[in-house]
């Protein structure tokens, strides 16, 4: 029997409900691991491709399971979070980042999330009855570390909710949880674990082709690009980290043009190519004092979760952000951008989120 016990952290507001969504946060072991089955797809398809989902979705079964039966990996929690740390998240005048990145949380004609705090500790086992050295046993330790160092759990956790930390821990097979002591160095450790995980996966799982554009999030270096980003002096606290991120992204995506001008016009009847700022994910909200509210989604879906996630690491005693952009189709072959009236087309690449990026002093790009 395969075993590994760690203990993770909460470094940033964790909003992860229970059956009501309103009511106590609650982490399960079945919410932390459909949070790593994101993270195994991602690596699996850089391996597998995106046109065989048969094989892929036969891998991810393998390890973590299907309805179909048990897979060789077991997530289980041996300590949760205790009532005390819990909160209910109001808005603040005073930190516009945060409520711009964690908008959805607050009160809003109805009952405002409660969120777990940051620097809150939780007991995690993996568990396998697996050999050592079997690529499933590996994979589920693969999906831990890319969740811990580049994901979060819950709602907002493309935007910082949700960053998990851990003390310095051995995964075993070049896999470690030790982020050094500068962006540089960060950089670095983030390089090596994901080179490992794209190696041992690829000495036992035949490749395949991903297409042009990959029809979902893949790591993969011409698909996926991952920053540590912090400004000229790094942030004392995750919650100056959050902060300043989320006045970054808001200043950025507000002072954009031209897409209020030709929105408005498209409101009025007029055809326009695209909307640059959906790239970012959608729904997305316009407002105007004479054309009134309107919101462009999918033609045929009204949600894209966004491309960009956004998260808070914790080097020795200051904090950097995480920035990783999947390159991955925008909307389903076909599908075009809607408001009112005629209908526009998708954003054609991700250059304004790398634009985004580099607004940071430092924005070092992670070699994958």
């Amino acid at each position: 029997m395969q075993e590994l016990k760690l203990t993770l952290e909460t470094i940033t507001p964790l909003f992860l409900a229970g059956a009501d969504p309103h009511g106590e946060p609650e982490l399960r072991a079945p919410s932390l691991r459909g949070a790593m089955r994101y993270w195994l797809r991602a690596a699996l398809g850089g391996v597998i491709g995106s046109e065989n989902l048969a094989a892929l979705k036969r891998r991810e079964s393998d390890v973590f399971g299907s309805t179909e039966g048990m897979g060789a990996v077991n997530v289980r929690l041996l300590s949760s979070i205790v009532s005390g740390d819990r909160r209910t998240y109001e808005k603040s005048p005073a930190r516009p980042g945060q409520g711009y990145l964690y908008w959805s949380m607050a009160a809003s004609g109805e009952q405002p999330r409660q969120y777990v705090r940051g620097d809150k500790s939780f007991d995690v086992m993996l568990a396998s009855p697996v050999e050592a050295d079997d690529w499933r046993w590996f994979a589920g330790r693969a999906a831990l570390w890319l969740l811990v160092q580049l994901g979060g759990l819950g709602s907002r956790s493309r935007r910082t909710a949700g960053s998990l930390g851990a003390k310095p821990t051995d995964l075993g097979d070049g896999l470690r949880l030790a982020n050094g002591d500068s962006p540089e160095a960060f950089s670095k450790v983030l390089g090596r674990g994901i080179t490992t995980i794209r190696q041992r996966l690829a000495r036992d799982i035949p490749s395949g082709s991903l297409g042009a554009v990959p029809a979902f999030d893949v790591i993969q270096p011409e698909h996926c690009s991952v920053w540590v980003i912090a400004e000229e002096r790094l942030w004392a606290t995750a919650d100056a980290a959050v902060e300043a991120i989320g006045v970054k992204l808001r200043e950025f995506r507000s002072r954009r043009q031209p897409d209020s001008a030709r929105v408005a016009a498209w409101l009025n009847g007029d055809q326009i190519e695209t909307v640059q700022r959906a790239v970012f994910g959608l729904p997305l909200p316009f407002r105007y004092s004479s054309l009134g509210s309107a919101t462009v989604q999918g033609s045929n879906h009204q949600r894209r979760a966004s491309p960009l996630w956004l998260k808070i690491a914790r080097l020795d005693k200051q904090y950097v952000g995480v920035a990783t952009l999947f390159r991955s189709a925008f909307l389903p072959e076909g599908e075009k951008l809607r408001a009112r009236g005629p209908l526009a087309l998708p954003p054609a690449d991700y250059g304004l989120i790398e634009q985004f990026v580099g607004e940071f002093r430092r924005h070092l790009e992670v070699k994958l």
